[in-house]
């Protein structure tokens, strides 16, 4: 039986959990297909992953330096209402994509609401937290 490691190609389910709430999973009949070490997966996940082989199932929490990374304070963008479309909500928690100084798209979600502008958030949703995921490997090649 094979073991995961560099390159192998890997079939799993999972469910991950952030604050106790269930955020993602593996839709029933499709499993999760990566190539281990190719940086498909946060590596907290990837390191756990390692040395397991079909038929295990385990829970891991990652934590958030070996997942999506710690919370940024500096990952915030200020937007000019003015260069944004009419019909886009405003709301605190809204998500949207616009593009930085350099003209990459960047995502966010909307964190504060001023006169004339909007603060984006653009950390990762789940930046500084604990991701907890019960994992089931179906099969290693």
């Amino acid at each position: 039986m094979d073991y995961i490691e560099y390159g192998k190609k890997v079939k799993l389910h999972y469910v991950l959990k952030v604050d106790g709430e269930v955020v993602d999973s593996t839709p029933e009949g499709e499993p999760f297909v990566y190539v281990h070490g190719k940086d498909d997966i946060v590596p907290g996940l990837s390191k756990a992953l390692e040395n397991h082989q079909a038929g295990d199932s385990f829970q891991v929490t990652v934590q958030p330096e070996d997942g999506f990374g710690k919370i940024d304070p500096r990952a915030r963008l200020i937007v000019y209402k003015k260069h944004l479309p009419k019909d886009i909500d405003l709301s605190i928690g809204t998500e949207l994509t616009t593009q930085n100084e350099q003209g990459e798209k960047v995502t966010g979600r909307i964190i504060e609401i001023q006169d004339r502008s909007i603060i984006l958030d653009t950390n990762h949703p789940y930046a500084g937290k604990k991701l907890v995921f019960d994992v089931k490997v179906l099969d290693v090649q």
